[in-house]
């Protein structure tokens, strides 16, 4: 069985990529539960913000996902999840 943390869908945040922008971590609440449901959004994520610069804890009671960003295509995300049927609500600070 393969674990969340080997998952190629669960990624470690690397601001590799981002390094010439001002770039923030944005965290939502999911109902995204398994890494099936993560492979399936990882293609469309992994070309808007790059492979290593958003992650879900599935373990999270809130199902996080975080992505590092400079602000564009937040609102993509969003409605990508939603589009596939899941919830998903910015945890402000």
């Amino acid at each position: 069985m393969l674990s969340i943390s080997e998952s190629p869908a669960y990624r470690g945040t690397s601001y590799e990529d981002l390094s010439h922008r001002k770039i923030s971590v944005s965290v939502f609440s999911t109902s995204v539960v398994t890494v099936q449901q993560v492979e399936m959004l990882a293609p469309f994520l992994d070309d808007w913000f790059g492979k290593a610069n958003w992650n879900f804890a599935l373990d999270d009671c809130d199902h996080i996902f975080r992505i590092v960003s400079d602000g564009s295509c937040l609102d993509n995300a969003i409605q990508l999840l939603r589009d596939y049927g899941f919830i998903c609500e910015e945890l402000n600070d």
